[in-house]
């Protein structure tokens, strides 16, 4: 697999992981980093404007919660605003899932904003009171009240005909080793998951610590020979905290570089912990 970072000082390793089927599904690349974002939500991918504010009709797309940065176009409040996920604490009046009702986010998700509390035992801002990295905006997070554990959001209400998502940014704060994002190709019937704990092991941050820069990261994946239209974030504990979900769609324009992170970690597919499986009844 080509290595696109060869001039930079890291090391790329990369691998396909050979089911027993003998199917290979070919590697991620994962990054961490970003760039400062300018609404005050701590990090935010590099692909974008760090305003948060883009044109959806430019193949990417963002979730920020908050419906001072909904996607350009999406002027009614009524089709962005979704006070319902509002869940306890400090709330803010308009914080909620600003996408169209054509991506579909489901869940036992809660959204929230404060700035302030990075408590332990509640779900906390990305980067908490850290001054550089602290997410002072609204976030989304899981589990909220009750018993659920996850939240998925499906795009495939929204995408073309033959489009799907190949790269998947998101601010992930104090990341945990119960954390788990899992992608899924609903077309293909495959899946592939990244668990918290390979996160940290590579980042070396602490799990769940509040303001630590190695345990709130700002992570990109690129998918090569992969591609999803659905993901799930789950959590068996307080709590799993994201934050500037941004994803690109195949059929986007490129960029002609990769913009450069702050700090990069480059994780291997199968040999450092993140796996690739066919998704259960599909063969």
């Amino acid at each position: 697999m080509k290595n696109i970072f060869s001039k930079r000082k890291v090391i790329a390793i990369a691998a396909s992981v050979l089911l027993s089927t003998s199917q290979a599904y070919a590697g991620l690349i994962i990054t961490t980093g970003g760039q400062a974002a300018t609404d005050g939500s701590g990090l935010t991918s590099s692909f974008i404007d760090a305003s948060n504010k883009i044109d959806p009709s430019g193949g990417y797309l963002i979730e920020t919660f908050d419906y001072a940065t909904r996607m350009i176009g999406f002027d009614s409040e009524a089709d962005v605003q979704d006070k319902s996920h509002n869940y306890g604490g400090s709330i803010f009046d308009t914080c909620g899932i600003n996408s169209t009702a054509a991506i579909s986010v489901t869940g036992n998700i809660g959204v929230k904003g404060d700035g302030t509390d990075d408590a332990h035992g509640v779900g906390a801002p990305p980067g908490g009171s850290n001054p550089t990295i602290g997410d002072k905006t609204c976030f989304g997070y899981t589990p909220g009240p009750g018993t659920g554990n996850s939240v998925t959001v499906d795009y495939a209400g929204f995408l073309g005909p033959g489009v799907q998502i190949d790269y998947l940014g998101f601010y992930w704060g104090s990341i945990d080793a119960y954390n788990n994002f899992e992608f899924f190709d609903t077309v293909g019937g495959t899946s592939q998951v990244l668990l918290g704990s390979t996160l940290l092991s590579e980042s070396g941050g602490t799990a769940g610590s509040r303001t630590s820069p190695e345990s709130n990261l700002y992570v990109n994946i690129a998918f090569e020979d992969f591609a999803f239209d659905k993901f799930t974030v789950t959590s068996t504990g307080v709590a799993g905290e994201f934050d500037n979900i941004v994803v690109g769609l195949t059929d986007r324009v490129r960029q002609t570089s990769i913009p450069e992170p702050s700090t990069i970690t480059i994780l291997a597919l199968g040999i450092l912990g993140l796996l690739a499986r066919k998704r259960k009844g599909a063969e």
